[in-house]
């Protein structure tokens, strides 16, 4: 049967994900982006992956992304591979680099020469005047250039103004050890169930309350909260790409900041083209899974079934060439080919434990054995670069829609006094009540901290070319083995000044530790992030729950400008009185309540953080023969 994909996906394909019949509340409609709120549930052998389940890459094919990411990650790559004497160079760095890796470890000579060639696609594909190109995995993208100087120095100069107040007024982050400074933050002043007022299309207003009942009809409504949810704003995107912020205000930044109200809109104008390119890379609609193993031993089997449907499901899973060559099934294929393992020498071998093999223990002894055998064969790329990248290639539409977007600002600030920042957890953002599909960071500012990444890890489908119990063929081709959790390493980017960087929420991210250079003296990093909720998914936003903070409602009651502007007539009243009113207007939340709220929600989401790397991050391998 003709292995090719039945439908062709052209380079720089832009989808627009709200067609003519879009409701655009989006309210029943599902998730067109894959997200990270499902338990695994991975298919019998004779079906494909669901698409939310990304596919396992042999651990040769996560070598050359490494290799191919360490050359553009180096400034001005571009350029200088332009260079002979350059490229040359750097070809045999790479060369040199393999002599000591473990040959289930090592890049080929074709290998290396993919990556090299690859590199052009890469470079094609980037975007000269924004700078946006593709970060460490093939969902990620990132630019060193994205905002304008003058752009950077008025939303520093705007940042500043929220910095420069009393210590007793600074909001240090719960549980930071005084390192995390918050200055815009989602959980404070959130959506609370049952108690935030909720503004709904006919201006009806009501106690907000969760749907769990809709939420399963997108994801594992056990990540829901029935209590909490961040509050978006909804930003109105022009068909030229400037953005306005269409809702009153963004959550927690009050409307005084007038200078950060102008600037934020501007910012993420800049980081659309970036969300679009994150969307386009995780959009599965109409698309064949391009990479991967497929089906194995199992599929002549299957083909004989006779199923019109599942036919069809097999032929659009079969892969399209991409950077690890395939056999003739569409497969990675087994190390040990047809029958040619030497089941007496593995028997020897075995009685003896292993003997004379490197390694401390005798697994580790055991591979080095598996390695060391003639008759294995190992992954290699194709000897001829064949455009995979620009085939998966592309890029959503956001132009002319409203997008909503979760806006936070924090700094983490280092002293002589607590110089080390002990890195993060991993997680996702949020859970499925925001449904938060990508983030956001504009890396604004660091001074004297040592060099920091941002590490990714993401869930990934089993691997279907195995018989029952074949531990070996596992290790080698992925370092997978019975039990092991079913969870692979996306890359790591490091965070300097002036990166901005989008990438996918179905992605696991962790901040590694850094600490100060000069021990004498503090140090800091400042970043402002977008949460980008599903397109199609609307949420409640700011634009249907009035601010929430009391002592906003405070300060307009008490400012005589507002009341001289002849707006209302609260400036007559009493001050008690407009105190009292205050207190018994429904949906407000005092600081006291709110940071109780916060510490609450941060709660729920530790528990969730940490049930959801037991239920989805540590789902294992099971070795069964599929």
């Amino acid at each position: 049967m003709d292995s090719s994909p039945k439908r062709k996906v052209n380079p720089m394909v832009v989808h627009d994900f709200y067609g003519s019949s879009t409701d655009v509340t989006g309210d029943s409609l599902p998730f067109r982006y894959p997200h990270p709120f499902i338990v695994r549930d991975y298919a019998e052998y004779d079906e494909p992956p669901p698409n939310d389940i990304e596919d396992i890459k042999t651990l040769a094919e996560l070598q050359m992304q490494k290799l191919s990411w360490a050359i553009r990650e180096k400034q001005g790559w571009q350029e200088k591979m332009k260079r002979p004497d350059v490229l040359a160079r750097w070809q045999e760095e790479a060369r040199s680099s393999q002599q000591n890796e473990r040959l289930d470890r090592k890049l080929t000579e074709n290998m290396i020469n993919y990556v090299f060639a690859e590199l052009e696609a890469y470079a094609k594909l980037a975007d000269p005047k924004s700078g946006i190109q593709h970060a460490c995995n093939d969902a990620s993208f990132c630019s060193y250039s994205l905002l304008p100087k003058d752009i950077v120095q008025a939303l520093m100069t705007a940042v500043a103004r929220l910095e420069d107040v009393p210590e007793a007024q600074k909001d240090w982050h719960p549980g930071s050890n005084g390192q995390v400074l918050d200055l815009v933050h989602p959980s404070l002043y959130c959506l609370v169930y049952g108690r935030s007022l909720v503004r709904d299309a006919q201006g009806n207003v009501s106690v907000a309350t969760v749907d769990l009942q809709q939420l399963r009809s997108v994801g594992d409504a056990s990540f829901a909260s029935e209590r909490y949810a961040w509050l978006p704003s909804d930003f109105a995107v022009e068909e030229d790409g400037r953005v306005r912020l269409s809702s009153p205000y963004i959550n927690n930044l009050h409307k005084s900041n007038k200078e950060l109200y102008e600037i934020i809109p501007t910012v993420l104008s800049h980081f659309i083209p970036m969300f679009e390119r994150v969307l386009g890379a995780i959009d599965k609609t109409d698309r064949p899974r391009t990479r991967g193993p497929f089906l194995g031993n199992h599929r002549a089997a299957i083909m004989s079934h006779g199923d019109p449907d599942k036919i069809q499901a097999i032929e659009d899973y079969l892969p399209l060439p991409g950077r690890i060559k395939l056999d003739d099934n569409g497969d990675v294929g087994c190390i040990w080919g047809k029958n040619n393992r030497d089941w007496g020498a593995e028997a020897d071998a075995e009685e003896n434990e292993f003997e004379g093999y490197a390694g401390d223990n005798k697994e580790e002894r055991r591979l080095a054995w598996v390695l060391s055998q003639p008759t294995i064969t190992l992954p290699d790329a194709p000897e001829v670069y064949g455009g995979a990248l620009e085939r998966d290639f592309r890029v959503a539409n956001l132009r002319g829609r409203t997008v909503q977007c979760i806006v936070k600002l924090a700094n983490i600030h280092l002293t002589p006094e607590k110089p080390e920042y002990p890195g993060g957890n991993w997680h996702v953002e949020g859970m499925i009540n925001e449904r938060i599909v990508a983030t956001g960071i504009y890396y604004l500012d660091s001074d004297n901290i040592s060099e920091s990444k941002l590490q990714f890890r993401t869930t990934v489908a089993e691997p279907f070319y195995h018989e029952q119990d074949d531990s070996d063929c596992m290790k080698v081709l992925y370092g997978q083995d019975r039990d092991c959790e079913l969870v692979q390493e996306r890359g790591a980017i490091t965070t300097s000044a002036g990166l901005a960087l989008a990438f996918p929420n179905i992605y696991q991210h962790c901040v590694s530790p850094f600490r100060l250079v000069d021990p004498t003296r503090p140090g800091h990093r400042k970043i402002l992030a977008f949460f980008l909720v599903e397109p199609n998914q609307r949420v409640p936003s700011t634009s249907d729950v009035a601010p929430q903070q009391a002592k906003w409602m405070l300060d307009f009651m008490h400012d005589s400008t507002v009341h001289s502007a002849g707006g209302t007539r609260f400036g007559t009243l009493p001050a008690e009185l407009r105190d009292l009113t205050v207190e018994k207007t429904d949906g407000l939340m005092t600081a006291k309540e709110a940071n109780r709220v916060r510490e609450e929600l941060m709660k729920e989401r530790s528990r969730n953080v940490q049930r959801y790397n037991k239920e989805v991050m540590g789902l294992t391998f099971n070795m069964c023969e599929h």
